[in-house]
C-alpha cells in the first residue's frame, strides 16, 4: 500500500479560535484525525500562537507538533530547542512604558516564560478574568521582551501607536490589544521555519481566525481562515473554513485534497 503525497510540506496552526474552541479548549476528533493524517504522510506540523511557548504546554498530552511559533512568532521553538527570537529594543520597552504612565494606563511585558504587569487594575481583572500576580516595576525587567499587552480601548489605542512607531497592534479584547515588532510576527516566525527545514513557501498551509494571523494567512501558499475569523482574516484568506466547532481544519485539507 502506497502513501498519498502531500501537496504541501509544512502547515501551521493558531491556538484559540481554530485548534481548540473559546468553550471547551479542546482539539476535536475530525481534527485530531487530520493531524494523525498529514503527519503519517511526512508533512510538518508547527503551532503560531500569540500564546507564551508555556501557554502550549496542553497540547504536548494531545498531538506531538515539530514546533511551536509563540508569542505571535517572536519566539519560536521545536524539539532541538529555540532557533528564532525577535525582542523588543529597550527604546521600544522605554517609549511603551512612558505613554501607559503619562496616560494612567496598564499593560504587560511579555517575556519568554512569563506575564509581567506595570500594574493592577479594575479594567486588567475585568479583561484578564484570572488571578493575578503582583505588579512590578517593569522599568527595570532584566529579561527579554517579546510581545506587550496594553489594556486600551479603540481611541487610546490610536495615541498609544502613534508613538510605537515600529509595532503593530491585534486587538484581542474591547480593552486590550497585543503589540508586537513590524519586523516580528507569525509571518517572521515561519520564514524562521522553512529556512530551518528548506521547505518552499508554496509548499505550506496555514490556518486561523484573528487579526493577529493575517500575516501569516498572507504570507503561506494558502491561508485558510476559519468561519468564526474575524473579518479581517477572511479578507486576505485563500479558503474560508467551516468553524471550528463543525470540523473547519478536517473539511478544509480534505476540500484541498491533503488528507
Amino acid at each position: 500500500m502506497t502513501t498519498k503525497k502531500p501537496m504541501v510540506k509544512a502547515v501551521f496552526f493558531d491556538i484559540d479560535g481554530t485548534l481548540v474552541n473559546y468553550k471547551t479548549h479542546v482539539i476535536c476528533d475530525s481534527t485530531l484525525t487530520a493531524l494523525r493524517s498529514l503527519r503519517a504522510q511526512g508533512v510538518k506540523l508547527f503551532v503560531a500562537t500569540g500564546r507564551p511557548l508555556k501557554g502550549t504546554a496542553f497540547l504536548k498530552d494531545i498531538f506531538d507538533f515539530d514546533g511551536f511559533l509563540a508569542l505571535t512568532g517572536s519566539y519560536c521553538a521545536d524539539k532541538d530547542g529555540v532557533f528564532f527570537t525577535k525582542k523588543m529594543s529597550m527604546d521600544t520597552r522605554t517609549r511603551f512604558m512612558d505613554y501607559l504612565e503619562s496616560h494612567n494606563l496598564a499593560g504587560i511585558m511579555e517575556t519568554a516564560d512569563r506575564y509581567v504587569y506595570t500594574e493592577i487594575n479594575d479594567r486588567v481583572r475585568t479583561v484578564m478574568n484570572r488571578e493575578l500576580p503582583p505588579a512590578e516595576n517593569c522599568r527595570e525587567l532584566a529579561e527579554d521582551v517579546y510581545q506587550m499587552i496594553a489594556f486600551v480601548d479603540a481611541d487610546e489605542q490610536a495615541g498609544l501607536m502613534a508613538q510605537m512607531h515600529d509595532c503593530t497592534a491585534f486587538r484581542w479584547s474591547d480593552g486590550a490589544i497585543d503589540l508586537t515588532l513590524k519586523t516580528g510576527g507569525k509571518r517572521a516566525g515561519i520564514a524562521a521555519v522553512l529556512e530551518k527545514y528548506g521547505i518552499d513557501r508554496a509548499d505550506t498551509m496555514a490556518f486561523g481566525d484573528g487579526g493577529n494571523d493575517t500575516d501569516m494567512l498572507k504570507f503561506v501558499g494558502t491561508g485558510v481562515a476559519m468561519g468564526n475569523a474575524a473579518d479581517a482574516a477572511k479578507a486576505v484568506a485563500d479558503y474560508i473554513a467551516d468553524d471550528v466547532e463543525h470540523d473547519g481544519i478536517f473539511k478544509a485539507l480534505k476540500h484541498f485534497g491533503e488528507i
